[in-house]
């Protein structure tokens, strides 16, 4: 018997493939059919979409969306927030595999630091040379310099063929406000 195979119009493409370009399971989709955030067509009995539409989709972000943007705080008593600040070169040519073992390393939640309340990685220039790390800690919680050295230290050997930490700057200051 032969079975022919559906196709959908120049531009469209079906439920199945722009659930699998936006990488969520049809039942997601059709969520956000009913939520008019995706607008299906009709091709005989099956939804299709419009290519541009999936291409150009945007998801919700995750978590609750702020109603305000927050105060600016201060802890009471000697609660303090220090901010440790990491300056460092990017290694030539790696900008891309130091993406891949931040990847990694967020997927397996490593390098959490303990003790602290926030961490940031970002990119310290526009062509990607160096990067900021940012270890937020209150006072009362973070370790002591010992600890923060070895977990620093097990930083610096895993990134080390990406980093290149002879060049790293790093310090310690206390926060005046935050939120």
């Amino acid at each position: 018997m032969n079975e022919r195979k559906k196709s959908s119009p120049p531009g469209y493409i079906s439920s199945e493939e722009a659930a699998q370009r936006l990488e969520v399971t049809k039942d997601r989709l059709y969520q956000w059919v009913k939520q008019a955030r995706l607008t299906p067509y009709t091709v005989g009995n099956a939804f299709t979409f419009r290519e541009q539409d999936i291409a150009n989709f945007e998801r919700n972000p995750t978590g609750r969306r702020r109603k305000g943007s927050p105060s600016w705080r201060v802890y009471k008593g000697d609660v303090k927030v220090l901010v440790t600040t990491i300056i460092v070169q990017v290694r030539n040519e790696q900008q891309r595999q130091l993406v891949a073992k931040i990847d990694a390393m967020r997927e397996a939640d490593e390098f959490i630091f303990p003790g602290s309340i926030a961490r940031y990685i970002v990119p310290d220039d526009e062509e990607f040379k160096q990067i900021q790390i940012l270890l937020i800690w209150k006072n009362t919680e973070m370790p002591d310099e010992a600890a923060r050295q070895a977990h620093l230290d097990l930083f610096q050997q895993d990134f080390a063929d990406v980093l290149d930490w002879s060049t790293a700057q790093i310090k310690t200051t206390e926060a005046l406000t935050y939120t």
